[in-house]
């Protein structure tokens, strides 16, 4: 989990970051491999895509690459076919680690039921302890983290490692778990730089507007979101803070908020009421000092479901110093889909809706067009995503794509909840991709 802020006070270096990501001449990220760590690799990357990110969290973040092979990867093997693995809320690039990753396709490989690939992740949490892989001028460019990723495998050498991976969209695969689900199926749809041969989910939010039970989806997590913070009233409601301190049970809440910074971020820009908590020494804000205290998060009126996060009111984040920086330190927000009434808000929501995945497979039917699609479910999933992908597996039928679905039961001891099983899928998942993956003749 990326935890650790560092200080911000900039505007328009997001801006300036994101047009240097966006040229051509984007400089190829590097990685810093731990000393004799052979199985798996495991390295640190400092990510130009997440420089600056308003929230201030670390643009440096570990990414794994497990392998299926004979031996570990070197230059005297044929190119690697990859499949790139995104993570769960509070995941990292070592997530799928926890559920043996390397051993499971050791023993795959070695079994004869699959054949050489990689398996690349990155990790792509936040202070919220999700980012969604999408964009946001809130927490982060983290659809262009993937990017970034996919351009240091394919483009850049391991230091004292040196192995080759098959470059094109037929050696190509994308996949992740709950969170991860979602940015892999939203990447691989959106016209994007890389394209792939399949795209896989478990247990991901792929349709908003999903029924639970009789009820919106999303009335349902509100009433838990509000049930974990105790709202009541107006005063309540403003007083929830995910992040401080992190409470892990909030499972509901932090999820809503890493979701809403996501679907639905706000540029708060100038925000008068940062002068209570912060002043900048001068306008390169060399130093920010807190002069009163004051919560991470605050309420912005008059919108009464949008949350303000200025710079760390603790001064945990140290200095920085940016030239041409605004006077005042930045100010994003968050906008959540409902008001303390739990009243749906519906230009919010709708905010939500462009980023739902099942509502752009139905607006761009040929989104999927080429790619093979797997997509899978517990049937005890705590979050109501078995209904999500119960809709989506309806769109994946309007579109006419090509798809394996299958929703699973748990054991007599173990349910099948969003966690629980997820070694089991995996092997379902990384067959599925080894089965459409392209390798050179003879590997």
């Amino acid at each position: 989990m990326w935890r650790q802020l560092t200080s911000l006070c900039v505007v328009l270096a997001l801006i300036v970051g994101a047009l240097m990501l966006g040229c051509s001449g984007r400089e190829n990220p590097t990685m810093t491999i731990d000393p004799l760590e052979t199985s798996p690799f495991r390295g640190t990357v400092s990510f130009s895509s997440l420089e600056y990110n308003q929230v201030g969290d670390q643009p440096t973040r570990i990414v794994t690459v497990n392998w299926a092979s004979e031996i570990p990867p070197s230059q005297s093997q044929a190119p690697f076919p990859v499949l790139y693995l995104l993570h769960d809320f509070d995941g990292d690039g070592e997530y799928f680690g926890r559920f043996n990753m390397q051993g499971i396709l050791e023993e795959m490989f070695e079994a004869g039921e699959i054949g050489r690939l990689m398996v690349v992740t990155v990790g792509a949490s936040n202070t919220f302890g999700g980012s969604y892989y999408r964009n946001s001028p809130s927490s982060g460019l983290y659809a262009d983290l993937i990017s970034e990723t996919i351009q240091l495998i394919e483009d850049v050498q391991f230091p004292g490692r040196v192995y080759t991976t098959q470059i094109g969209a037929s050696a190509r695969a994308i996949g992740g778990h709950g969170m991860g689900g979602y940015g892999a199926m939203r990447y691989a749809m959106e016209d994007n730089e890389y394209d792939f041969s399949s795209v896989s989910s478990m247990s991901a939010p792929l349709s908003f507007e999903a029924d639970w039970d009789g009820q919106p989806w999303i009335n349902r997590w509100v009433d838990s979101v509000f049930m974990e913070n105790g709202v009541v009233d107006s005063a309540t409601y403003k007083s929830m803070d995910p992040t401080r301190p992190y409470d892990p049970s909030k499972v509901f809440t932090n999820r809503l908020f890493g979701m809403s910074a996501a679907f639905s971020p706000r540029d708060l820009d100038p925000f008068d009421k940062v002068d209570t908590c912060f002043k900048c020494a001068n306008i390169f804000c060399s130093s920010l000092k807190p002069v009163a205290p004051c919560s991470l998060f605050a309420s912005v009126s008059p919108a009464e479901y949008t949350f303000e996060f200025p710079p760390d009111p603790d001064g945990k984040r140290g200095d920085t110093i940016v030239a041409a920086a605004p006077e005042q330190p930045a100010n994003v927000g968050v906008d959540l889909p409902a008001l303390w009434t739990k009243s749906i808000v519906d230009s919010i929501w709708n905010m939500w809706l462009a980023s739902d995945a099942t509502t752009y497979l139905q607006e761009n039917p040929s989104a999927l067009s080429g790619i093979e699609v797997y997509v899978d479910c517990g049937v005890d999933d705590e979050f109501g995503y078995l209904y999500h992908n119960r809709d989506f597996r309806e769109a994946l039928n309007a579109a006419g794509a090509n798809y394996m679905y299958e929703e699973y039961s748990g054991t007599a001891t173990i349910p099948a909840g969003h966690s629980d099983l997820v070694s089991e899928r995996l092997r379902r998942v990384i067959k599925y991709h080894s089965d459409r993956l392209a390798r050179p003749d003879g590997t």
